[in-house]
């Protein structure tokens, strides 16, 4: 009889990694409520690369957020993480990327690339963030903004004029393709 694997959570918390732990045939009993990756990488070292396997099969919770715990607080590779990140279909992988260049060195150049690709989660914020906190050009945000199909559309296009210097002439732009693109049902979020 196979193991039921845990569904990983939104939030990563000492229950979850109980249930980790006993999948992984690991006592789970030093575990505590508070406890987070890095806590239960320095209990079972040896279980990062499972655990980096799991994250990698994962297909609820925030995968990508994991990922980059596991880069900033266990030792993973920033490189397996870059590499992992833009193939995650839950959660918010584009913000992630942002905060791969914010706190593990990645390339702004690979997360430009990369965050007008996701087709889940708040794109649109990574986009604006990569501007305000990492030097992206406003001007490749601008680009890609319009393009978007998923998360909060409307407020970074209201961002982006207000804190980063957009045009009007742009901010109407960008609000008449976000608004063609919900009449036509093709904005999941707004």
């Amino acid at each position: 009889m196979d193991k039921c694997k845990p569904r990983l959570p939104l939030i990563v918390e000492g229950n979850f990694l109980k249930e980790l732990a006993i999948y992984f045939e690991e006592d789970p009993e030093p575990i505590k409520n508070i406890w987070h990756w890095k806590k239960f990488i320095q209990q079972y070292p040896h279980l990062r690369p499972k655990v980096e396997k799991y994250l990698e099969e994962a297909t609820t919770g925030d995968p990508a957020y994991a990922m980059h715990c596991m880069v900033c607080d266990c030792g993973s590779s920033r490189e397996w993480a870059e590499r992992e990140i833009p193939k995650v279909k839950v959660g918010n992988p584009a913000e992630v990327m942002f905060y791969m260049v914010r706190d593990c060195g990645s390339s702004r150049e690979w997360a430009e690339r990369e965050i007008p690709k996701v087709k889940v989660g708040n794109p649109t914020w990574a986009m604006y963030f990569m501007v305000c906190y990492c030097g992206s050009p406003r001007e490749w945000a601008e680009k890609e903004i319009p393009k978007v199909r998923v998360g909060d559309v409307d407020s970074v296009i209201r961002y982006m004029i207000r804190l980063c210097g957009s045009s009007e002439e742009w901010y109407k732009k960008a609000k008449e393709e976000n608004k063609k693109w919900k009449e036509l049902g093709l904005n999941y979020l707004n």
